[in-house]
C-alpha cells in the first residue's frame, strides 16, 4: 500500500440510505480518509422502480470502485448486513494486483450475510442450524409481494438495539422501503474469496444473531474476525470504535505491502 490512503467505499443494508454511515464519514473525514457512499438500487420509494435482483445492488458498487482503481486510488469496500451480498458481488475481479497501483485491498462485512455461490438469505436460514436464528418480526411485504418495509413499532429494538431511544427512532423514520427480490436472487460471485476480508462480529446484534454471523464466518473460513459489543449498526451507536477497526485494518494492510 502507497503513502495514500485507501478510500473507503460504505455500502448500506436492507431499507437503509447511504447516510446512515454519516458520523463514521465524520470520522475517516477527520483522519484523512476519502470516502464513497453507494446508494443501493433495492432501497426506494413506494413510487420507485423495484430492483429484480442484487446484482443491480452490485453493479451500483462497482460502479462507485472502478473510477477509483482508474485513478489508481487503493480501496477498502465495507457491507453492512444485506449489503454483503452486493459487495461480494460487486467487488469480484477488482483485487489490487501486484503490477497495478488501483484496486480493492480488503473487505469489510459488518454484522454482513456471507453467502455460498448459490446462496440466498432465505436458503441460509432454512439450514436446521440456523432456523431458530430468525430475528423477532420487524419487518413485512406490501400487497405486491415485491416490497419490504419495517414494522416502526419493532425496528428500532431489532436494528438499534444499544442506540438513544430518540436517535433509534430518528434513525427508523429515515429509513426507505427495500425491493424484496434482491433477497431471492442466488449469489454468484464470491469476492471475499480473492481479496483479504474481515468480518466484524456484532455481539449484541437482534437482527442477524451473533451464531448466525459466526456460521458464516466459519463457512468461508478465510476471514479474519473482530468483535465488537454492539446492536446491529455500531457505525451509529460506536461510530468510534468502528473507525478504530477501520484505521487498524487500513495500516495493517500499509505494514504488509511495505
Amino acid at each position: 500500500m502507497g503513502a495514500q490512503k485507501p478510500t473507503i467505499v460504505l455500502v448500506p443494508g436492507a431499507w437503509h440510505y447511504p447516510e446512515t454511515y454519516d458520523l463514521l464519514i465524520e470520522r475517516l473525514h477527520k483522519h484523512h480518509y476519502e470516502t464513497r457512499k453507494v446508494k443501493l438500487k433495492s432501497v426506494i420509494t413506494r413510487e420507485e422502480r423495484r430492483a429484480e435482483s442484487h446484482h443491480e445492488d452490485a453493479m451500483a458498487v462497482r460502479e462507485t470502485i472502478q473510477p477509483l482503481i482508474e485513478q489508481g486510488k487503493e480501496v477498502i469496500v465495507l457491507g453492512h448486513s444485506y449489503g454483503g451480498i452486493p459487495v461480494s458481488e460487486g467487488s469480484s475481479g477488482l483485487a489490487q494486483k501486484s503490477t497495478e497501483a488501483g484496486g480493492i485491498v480488503h473487505l469489510i462485512y459488518c454484522c454482513a450475510f456471507v453467502l455460498q455461490e448459490g446462496g440466498t438469505v432465505g436458503g441460509l436460514y432454512e439450514n436446521p442450524q440456523l432456523s431458530a436464528g430468525l430475528p423477532q418480526h420487524f419487518n413485512a411485504l406490501d400487497d405486491d409481494g415485491l416490497t419490504s418495509y419495517v414494522l416502526k413499532e419493532f425496528a428500532a429494538d431489532t436494528l438499534y438495539s444499544d442506540l438513544d431511544p430518540e436517535l433509534a427512532q430518528k434513525a427508523v423514520d429515515s429509513l426507505g422501503v427495500h425491493s424484496f427480490k434482491t433477497i431471492l436472487s442466488p449469489q454468484e460471485k464470491c469476492a471475499w474469496r480473492e481479496i483479504p476480508s474481515t468480518y466484524i462480529l456484532c455481539e449484541q446484534d437482534k437482527t442477524i444473531l451473533p451464531f448466525a454471523q459466526q456460521y458464516m464466518i466459519d463457512q468461508a473460513g478465510t476471514m479474519d474476525v473482530v468483535k465488537i459489543d454492539a446492536s446491529h449498526s455500531p457505525f451509529l451507536s460506536k461510530p468510534d470504535e468502528m473507525f478504530d477497526i477501520i484505521d487498524k485494518i487500513a495500516r495493517r494492510d500499509e505494514n504488509a505491502h511495505t
